[in-house]
């Protein structure tokens, strides 16, 4: 996988320039880390299972795999820490309107990841099925 967290960034335009409501960015480095750990995780044990999965999974299914669950991990840590009943300085905090579109994102992406595991994981299957059997129409397109 040669997907690296400025990628990663630059997917959700995470940079403090852009990102005016928090000053800072959005996605802390320990989420980064982990979310690209649950995503390679994720790619090895999601359906087909192959047995060589020396295969890397390409940059664009593993990006779409590092958002999923860092959208996860993002609303994990909002329903813990700003659910109603916890108090900040005397301040009553809520979830708000951002765990919605938080979930509504994730499960697009989950999706899109799933998807995109399992074509690729049967087209490597396919593949290796064929091994070095070849076309007698060729492969020229016209």
């Amino acid at each position: 996988m040669t997907v690296v967290i400025k990628d990663v960034r630059d997917f959700f335009r995470d940079r403090p320039e852009d990102n005016v409501t928090y000053l800072k960015e959005f996605f802390d480095q320990r989420d980064m880390d982990l979310a690209m750990k649950m995503a390679t995780d994720a790619y090895k044990y999601l359906p087909p299972m192959l047995r060589n999965t020396d295969q890397a999974a390409p940059d664009y299914v593993m990006l779409f795999g590092i958002a999923a669950f860092l959208l996860l991990i993002r609303i994990n840590n909002l329903t813990i820490n700003y659910t109603p009943g916890v108090n900040e300085g005397n301040i009553q905090l809520s979830v708000g309107d951002e765990i919605g579109l938080l979930k509504d994102l994730h499960g697009t992406y989950f999706t899109l990841f799933q998807d995109m595991v399992y074509k690729h994981k049967k087209m490597l299957d396919v593949r290796k099925a064929l091994g070095t059997v070849g076309t007698p129409y060729g492969s020229r397109r016209r």
